[in-house]
């Protein structure tokens, strides 16, 4: 995994990537950082990365308004914003960080967002297998699969990297599988990977694809909960794990 650190504290920069590196080794956890001060040259690199580390005041630049940039052209990539300042923890929900990094707690919370990212890459890796029948079973990667949808007594499997696949059976039965999954149950024909969601606006959801797929009525508290207490844990779940 390839990072860039974007920030206008040379000094700041090198006490951050040498803690990265060492919090890297702990948990065997590859990411190579290379750091950026020079913000004009960012568009000229930026497509190079896969996570992005961004300080919200810079000078003449905004952090959240790059965010907003690089959200726009690379949706899939991960974004994790570092500030002095806590006060603009909600404001960056706008652009889906994966994490809030506070520059005072470095140790802390960088530990705990990479332990978040190594979570996140195993999980790239696990395989589910859903019954079928007593002798067939279809077997998924959640990472790779978008949403699942109810067509009768059929149900459609839509994946990001390969064809779909439609077998017979009841989306509840695939909804208690995949639960612990990162999938959320947004209408009564519809499960979603929350990884894949773009948006959320009033009863409809916006997928990185660009389809927009309704959310009804019994479901849309459980779906705005869900997506916000996600959010939030990242922020603020800060008990569970320590970094050495």
């Amino acid at each position: 995994m390839k990072a860039l650190f974007v920030d206008d504290d040379v000094e700041y920069s090198s006490i951050f990537v040498k803690y990265l590196n060492e919090y890297c080794a702990n948990l065997n956890l590859r990411i190579e950082c290379d750091v950026c001060h020079d913000l004009k040259k960012i568009w000229d690199i930026a497509a190079d990365y896969d996570l992005y580390f961004l300080d919200i005041e810079m000078g003449e630049i905004n952090g959240l308004e790059l965010a907003e940039k690089l959200r726009a052209s690379f949706k899939e990539k991960e974004i994790i914003f570092i500030s002095f300042y806590e006060t603009y923890v909600f404001q960056s929900f706008r652009v889906k960080p994966f994490a809030f990094i506070r520059k005072n707690e470095l140790k802390t919370d960088l530990y705990i967002t990479l332990s978040f990212i190594q979570e996140r890459l195993f999980e790239k890796h696990i395989q589910v297998d859903i019954p079928i029948s007593k002798k067939n079973v279809l077997k998924v990667e959640p990472a790779d699969l978008i949403y699942c949808q109810s067509e009768g007594h059929y149900v459609q499997f839509v994946f990001k990297s390969k064809e779909n696949e439609v077998c017979r059976i009841k989306l509840n039965q695939v909804e208690n599988i995949l639960e612990d999954y990162g999938f959320i149950r947004v209408h009564v024909s519809y499960l979603i990977k929350d990884d894949y969601i773009d948006s959320i606006r009033g009863t409809e959801i916006k997928l990185l694809s660009g389809q927009v797929i309704s959310i009804s009525r019994p479901y849309k508290i459980a779906v705005y909960s869900r997506i916000f207490d996600k959010k939030a844990g990242m922020y603020y779940d800060r008990n569970s794990i320590k970094p050495f």
